[in-house]
Order: structure tokens, then sequence, then C-alpha cells
């Protein structure tokens, strides 16, 4: 995590408010935001977005995924694997309609 992405994070959690990014596009959910720190690593977050989001569609095409912390964007790119991210989020889609 860089000092932006610390910092934007810190806002949130000074906050004392719900702990949630929003997708980029945004989308009609959200998700809460867990953030834990280990000795051996630093700051670590992680959430669960849906199947369907158009953010997951997005990240699965261009290797780009995007989500705001507060006013924060955060944006990663993905070249390694990309091809598998399709086939991952298909397999997520064909679990929850069942």
């Amino acid at each position: 995590m860089d000092q932006q992405e610390r910092e934007a994070f810190a806002e949130l959690i000074r906050s004392n408010g719900y702990r949630r990014i929003d997708l980029v596009p945004p989308d009609q959910d959200w998700s809460m935001v867990e953030i834990s720190h280990l000795d051996m690593g630093g700051w670590h977050y992680k959430f669960s977005i849906p199947a369907n989001a158009q953010a997951f569609s997005d990240f699965a095409k261009t290797g780009a995924f995007q989500f705001k912390v507060g006013e924060f964007v955060i944006r990663t790119e993905f070249t390694v694997g990309l091809e598998n991210i399709g086939k991952f989020q298909r397999a997520c889609r064909a679990s929850t309609s069942r």
C-alpha cells in the first residue's frame, strides 16, 4: 500500500463510519473493506464484489481494477494471468445463479 492509499484508509478509519469502498465505474453495490496490519508486510485490505459488477467485467477486459476509498481512486493493473480473470468471473457467475 503506498502513502496515498494509507492516508485514504486512515481517513476511512478516523471517520468512524462504515468502512466501505465504491466500485469504479459506479455500481448499485458497494463493499465493506477489511483493513489489517501484519508485522511482516505492513497494511493490507480485502473486500468482495459481485460477479456481475461492471468493474469486474472491465477488469476482465483491461486488467485494470479501480475503486474509491472516500474520494480517493485506487487503480491497480495486472497483465500476468489476464486471460484467467474472465474464466474466474464466469465461474463465479455460474455458482451464484444456481
